[in-house]
């Protein structure tokens, strides 16, 4: 009998090769982290326009606060990068996630108009920073197999993150210390997962450009489409919860009200994006946008009181309204070569951005001018301008498809780094993969 060497021992007693890693599994840790900062960011959203709608502030000053975190969050889209090369991503992250976790305590303590539109352009542009350092480690991370699915996961993770922290709003009174005490709790959470991810370091996200002008051209509609989704849904989002407050609804009330209407984002984005890729996609925009219109419209006539018909039309509002967006980028993409997608894309994020900082300011006029029913009145006005705009661009067969459509897929109205996931991406820098 032959002896097995020392040598073969440990090869044979060594450990075992594993079985491959999922992809979602490996990046799990940074899915928990945005879950944890979308909840947060959430609740913050929420509860600073239903305690500054308690403390008597104007609508036009909660417009304007509502208003300042869109611009910080376009800001903090732009500049983050310096920011992440500088000291790299888990120092920026730490340090970005640490501002906003203060500052989401900082608003009891210091109850003035002023104050709370710095707190709020402030966070705004930290919160974008922390949504840079995710994506770039989802973009390293992402096998070029997997990047539809974890874009997919990404939306539907930043949906229902913002679903489940409107129930939160029910814990304690929006008049005391504790949601903005549980609002930071989140934020801090989000850095556990980060710093202990053994996610390799990304590498640097460039992002393409196309000019405006440029982008104008090849598709007015889509164009207009991401601004007016823009102006539109940051209204609802910023004074959502103000006018569900002045229509009667309790805490409770609020936070099932903003349940309730994001969750038609769920049920019919993908069925709307679906039925884009079967026919002509202005068809599709002009009608998601018309009947949206019209669902906003109805809430502005309903009474100014609790009811089940005012839920009703706020999923429907939201969920024709917010898929409108991504079906601009296809309807965009349609027309463009393939190397183009991303480039365009990351145009129409900083055309929704703009459209997002409007949006809350101009709702609060309309709402100091018509009472709480006004914000609905300008979102009705909004889409239904979008509608009509597209009717007439029906006329125009230069706006048709160019090239065969590529297919629906959910975008995010994030940052441009996000788009790096998109199948279609171009300059991606080299980085580690997660657990490397």
């Amino acid at each position: 009998m032959v002896e097995s060497r020392p040598a073969d021992r440990a090869v044979a007693n060594g450990p075992k090769p594993q079985a491959a890693t999922s992809p979602i599994v490996k990046l799990s840790a940074l899915f928990v982290a945005v879950t944890m900062l979308v909840i947060g960011n959430g609740l913050s959203g929420t509860l600073v326009g239903v305690r500054a709608e308690s403390e008597g502030m104007s609508s036009v000053t909660i417009g304007l606060m509502m208003s300042a975190y869109f611009l910080g969050f376009a800001a903090g889209s732009y500049y983050a990068s310096r920011l992440i090369e500088s000291v790299g991503h888990i120092r920026a992250f730490a340090a970005l996630a640490s501002i906003c976790s203060a500052l989401a305590i900082a608003y009891p303590l210091f109850i003035a108009p002023v104050a709370w539109f710095l707190f709020r352009l402030l966070f705004g542009a930290c919160y974008a920073g922390l949504v840079v350092v995710i994506e770039s480690w989802l973009n390293a991370s992402a096998e070029p197999a997997q990047r539809g699915r974890m874009l997919a996961i990404y939306n539907v993770i930043l949906v229902l993150g913002y679903v489940a922290s409107q129930p939160l709003l029910t814990l304690a009174s929006t008049e005391s210390f504790v949601l903005f005490a549980v609002t930071s709790i989140f934020l801090s959470l989000a850095l556990v997962p980060i710093t202990l991810t053994r996610a390799g370091i990304p590498g640097k996200t460039a992002a393409d450009r196309v000019s405006m002008k440029r982008l104008f051209q090849l598709s007015p509609l889509g164009f207009a489409g991401a601004f007016a989704v823009g102006m539109a849904m940051s209204a609802f989002w910023g004074m959502g919860p103000v006018f569900a407050a002045r229509v009667g609804f309790e805490d409770e009330g609020i936070a099932l009200f903003m349940a309730i209407t994001m969750s038609g984002a769920l049920a019919l984005t993908w069925p709307l994006g679906r039925l884009s890729d079967m026919i002509d996609r202005r068809f599709v925009i002009i009608a998601a946008s018309a009947i949206a219109a019209l669902a906003a419209l109805a809430i502005a006539a309903l009474p100014e009181r609790p009811s089940a018909a005012l839920m009703g039309a706020g999923f429907a509002f939201v969920g024709l309204a917010i898929p409108i967006y991504s079906i601009s980028i296809a309807h965009v993409n349609d027309r463009i070569a393939e190397g183009e997608v991303v480039a365009v894309a990351s145009r129409l994020v900083l055309i929704y951005g703009a459209g997002a900082a409007l949006g809350p300011l101009l709702a609060s006029v309309s709402m100091r001018l018509l009472g709480a029913h006004g914000l609905f009145v300008y979102i009705s006005a909004t889409l239904g301008l979008l509608s009509l705009f597209g009717v007439i661009r029906l006329g125009f067969r230069g706006e048709g498809v160019l090239w065969p459509k590529r297919g629906f897929i959910i975008i995010p109205r994030t940052t441009h780094v996000s788009l790096q996931l998109h199948r279609d991406r171009r300059g991606q820098g080299p980085g580690r993969p997660a657990g490397a």
